[in-house]
């Protein structure tokens, strides 16, 4: 009989750009660090990021269940929708609660906490409703003026206030399998695509290419539906971490493809050595460590 899993933590990577590699490596070993029975680990890529991870890594993958796509998103701004496919995963009914990382994260010990908190929340906020109509948790930022990280053109031709909108990350996502996230996540690129038709046709400005990824487009839809809690995760995930600051994920965002991010996620891993020193070795004696480090300061 096959013994199903409560919990999962799954990545989707795609494109083996070494940076890529280097952090999805680093994200997949500290996650096998610290599992546990109570959850599985899932990562969805294509077979080239397949290939390449165990090439540098060998056994990488051991002990951790792997969706390969055949399809290959051609950047990382069209990258960044392929977390959203997880419901047409073969093996999705396995699971209830459901974690998403980027692959530019660091878990700094046990998720059962984490996933406790999924259930204890939903029951108390929702009682019996909770199975038809479950939020998304996910890491409250700030919303910088300059830049639509989080909707504004979208609010614009919508015609909605963006500033009583709630602002956060899709680097982080706790979730429960249901059909109101399913939803979410099914309509999500299609209304992106017809956003993007509809600004072009309606304004002179420029749309900004940020406002072709994901983030924009899922803080809308969830503020528009009030399914998203943005406070719950502030204890246990931190973006871009100070030195001092210790939490259960580590983000480290700057925007998609930026070649910093290997460096940031490596010198993280240094401060706290002791905790770390198996990944750190394992890091270096890959093939493409220099490089990427040396590109990367």
């Amino acid at each position: 009989m096959v013994n199903l899993r409560k919990n999962l933590l799954y990545y989707s990577s795609f494109g083996c750009q070494n940076t890529n590699l280097f952090i999805t490596a680093s994200a997949i070993l500290s996650a096998k660090k610290f599992k546990d029975d109570s959850f599985d680990i899932l990562l969805y890529c294509d077979v080239n990021m397949f290939v390449c991870l165990n090439k540098f890594w060998p056994g990488i993958t051991d002990g951790i269940r792997v969706w390969k796509s055949y399809y290959a998103y051609t950047s990382p701004f069209d990258a960044t929708w392929s977390r959203y496919e997880i419901f047409n995963w073969i093996d999705i009914g396995e699971y209830s609660n459901i974690l998403y990382l980027d692959t530019d994260t660091i878990v700094s010990g046990k998720l059962s906490n984490l996933f406790s908190l999924l259930d204890k929340k939903l029951l108390n906020l929702f009682s019996l409703f909770y199975k038809k109509l479950s939020p998304i948790f996910a890491l409250q930022e700030d919303s910088p003026s300059d830049k639509p990280y989080h909707g504004q053109q979208i609010y614009k031709l919508y015609k909605k206030d963006y500033e009583k909108m709630k602002h956060f990350s899709t680097g982080v996502l706790l979730f429960k399998k249901c059909k109101s996230v399913e939803n979410i996540f099914s309509i999500s690129q299609s209304f992106s695509r017809k956003f993007i038709q509809q600004y072009r046709r309606n304004f002179d400005d420029r749309l900004a290419p940020f406002s072709t990824c994901d983030q924009p487009t899922i803080n809308f839809l969830l503020n528009k539906k009030s399914l998203v809690d943005v406070k719950s995760l502030k204890e246990f995930v931190k973006n871009n971490p100070k030195n001092n600051q210790q939490f259960l994920i580590s983000h480290f965002p700057g925007g998609v493809g930026n070649k910093n991010k290997a460096s940031k996620v490596f010198n993280f891993l240094e401060r706290d050595r002791k905790r770390f020193s198996d990944i750190i070795y394992q890091l270096r004696n890959s093939q493409v460590f220099e490089e990427v480090i040396g590109q990367s300061t």
